[in-house]
């Protein structure tokens, strides 16, 4: 390794890389949204008091839709719903200005924490790599001995396509794939409607999906 430190169980994996700053918790909360007008609603929760950019873990209610749409670096982000979403925020680890009795911190080379007995750390339960289609609109995901985790959806796929009003204008309707809870150890993820835009008559295009493979991360701390 040449520097630091590794500490690995008994599985040979590693828990600990003083070259990698590891993920913690930092803040939690929920959002919800049960508008009747629209299939979602967009809420803004403010992380300007978050040290770096946070990882957003999203753990929708039994029968609710979320995805991450924008994350402003110390700014604000924000979650598309319908229905009751808890999250929680994870960062890269940081000085705490709190003096402790006790505990061990972990410094990189370049002086950064690395870890901190006093955080709480994001733990890892499954990884799935889903790629969704026209033919494939969703995918089902199922963690039989994982109880209600929390999800990161990274890179999040699109479709849109293009329909005829009558001979007054066209419709593009945009979507972006998001979760969706069916049960305490299943997820779905699938497309959800993002918005619309209204175009000259006689424009029309089939679906069309555009995006890498998403990776689904299965996290709680």
């Amino acid at each position: 390794m040449g520097f630091g430190i590794e500490i690995k169980n008994s599985n040979n994996e590693i828990l600990i890389d003083s070259k990698y700053r590891n993920m913690s918790y930092y803040s939690s909360g929920y959002v919800e949204a049960y508008n009747s007008d629209q299939p979602f609603t967009e809420v803004g929760i403010p992380i300007s008091n978050i040290p770096t950019t946070p990882l957003v873990c999203l753990r929708p209610s039994v029968g609710s839709y979320c995805v991450v749409t924008r994350i402003v670096p110390n700014s604000y982000l924000c979650i598309r719903c319908y229905g009751h979403v808890d999250y929680f925020c994870c960062c890269e680890s940081y000085e705490l200005d709190i003096e402790s009795s006790y505990g061990m911190r972990i410094f990189s080379e370049d002086g950064n924490v690395v870890f901190d007995s006093r955080f709480s750390y994001l733990k890892i339960y499954a990884t799935e790599i889903i790629q969704l289609s026209t033919s494939t609109p969703y995918m089902d995901i199922s963690h039989e001995n994982i109880e209600n985790p929390f999800y990161v959806l990274s890179n999040p796929q699109h479709l849109f396509f293009i329909q005829k009003n009558g001979i007054i204008e066209s419709w593009l309707f945009f979507f972006i794939a998001g979760l969706y809870r069916i049960s305490s150890n299943t997820v779905r993820v699938l497309f959800l409607w993002d918005r619309q835009v209204t175009l000259p008559p006689g424009n029309t295009a089939p679906p069309t999906v555009y995006g890498t493979p998403m990776t689904l991360l299965i996290v709680n701390i």
